[in-house]
C-alpha cells in the first residue's frame, strides 16, 4: 500500500478518537504519544473494515473498480477513503445513543486525576463542591459544566455559586459574605423584570489553574461544624 494513502485512515482514526463521546477523553488528555498511537490504532481497524467493505461491493458491484479505476488508478485508495469516511461518519450514530451523563461516568472510571473524579461525580450527582481559589476567594455551589479532561492548558469549570467568601488569611478561617439566594430573592422582589432569573445567572467560569482546593460541599454539614466550634468556643 502506497504510503501516502496510509493518511486518510490515520485521519479518520483521529477524527473518531476526537469527535466520538467514548474516546475523546483521551485526546483531551493533551499526550500526543497516546494521540498518535490511538489514531494508528483506530485507523487500521477502520481500513480492515473499509476494505473488506470494499470487497465485498466488488463482487455485488464490479462497475465500482472500473469506475475507481477511472478515477485514480491507485492501489488501496478507495478502502482508505471509506476508512476515512468511516471515522467520521461513525461518530454521529454513536454520540447520539450516548449521553453526557454516561460521558461522565466513563471519563470516572477511567480517570487517575482526583479532582476530574471530583468534579464530574459532583456534576453527575448535582452536589455542591466548595471551591477556594489562589487568592483565598471562595465559591460554594453545584457544578454546571467542567471539561472532561482539566490536564489541558487553560481548563475551565463552571459553578453557580450559592455561597461565596474567603479565607482568612492567617488562620484560613472560612467566612461567608455573599449568599446568592438571598440576594436573588430580593432582586426579585425589588424589580419584576428579573423574575426570570435563577441560580445559573450568576454562574462563575474559573480556570482551573486558579484553584488551590477543592473539595465535596454538604451546608447541613457544615453548619453542624459551625455549631461545634461555637460551643467549643463557650
Amino acid at each position: 500500500m502506497p504510503s501516502g494513502v496510509l493518511i486518510l485512515p490515520l485521519l479518520g482514526g483521529y477524527f473518531f478518537l476526537s469527535w466520538c463521546k467514548i474516546t475523546r477523553y483521551f485526546i483531551r488528555k493533551d499526550d500526543r504519544e497516546r494521540l498518535i498511537f490511538g489514531s494508528a490504532l483506530i485507523g487500521f481497524a477502520l481500513l480492515l473494515a473499509a476494505r473488506s467493505i470494499v470487497v465485498m461491493l466488488g463482487y455485488i458491484w464490479p462497475e465500482l473498480y472500473q469506475w475507481k479505476s477511472n478515477l485514480a488508478d491507485i492501489p488501496y485508495l478507495g478502502a482508505a477513503s471509506l476508512a476515512l469516511l468511516l471515522g467520521v461518519g461513525l461518530v454521529w450514530p454513536i454520540n447520539r445513543l450516548i449521553g453526557r451523563d454516561t460521558e461522565i461516568r466513563w471519563t470516572i472510571r477511567l480517570s487517575d486525576n482526583p479532582m476530574e473524579r471530583l468534579l464530574h461525580s459532583a456534576e453527575l450527582q448535582g452536589r455542591q463542591v466548595l471551591v477556594t481559589l489562589t487568592n483565598n476567594k471562595v465559591y460554594a455551589g453545584p457544578v454546571l459544566w467542567c471539561p472532561m479532561a482539566l490536564t489541558r492548558t487553560g481548563s475551565h469549570i463552571e459553578i453557580a455559586p450559592y455561597l461565596s467568601g474567603y479565607r482568612e488569611p492567617d488562620t484560613h478561617n472560612l467566612i461567608f459574605d455573599t449568599f446568592y439566594s438571598e440576594a436573588l430573592e430580593q432582586l426579585r422582589r425589588d424589580d419584576e423584570g428579573l423574575v426570570s432569573l435563577d441560580q445559573s445567572d450568576f454562574s462563575k467560569v474559573i480556570p482551573v489553574s486558579n484553584i488551590m482546593t477543592i473539595g465535596f460541599f454538604e451546608p447541613s454539614a457544615y453548619l453542624k461544624f459551625q455549631e461545634m466550634n461555637d460551643q467549643t468556643v463557650e
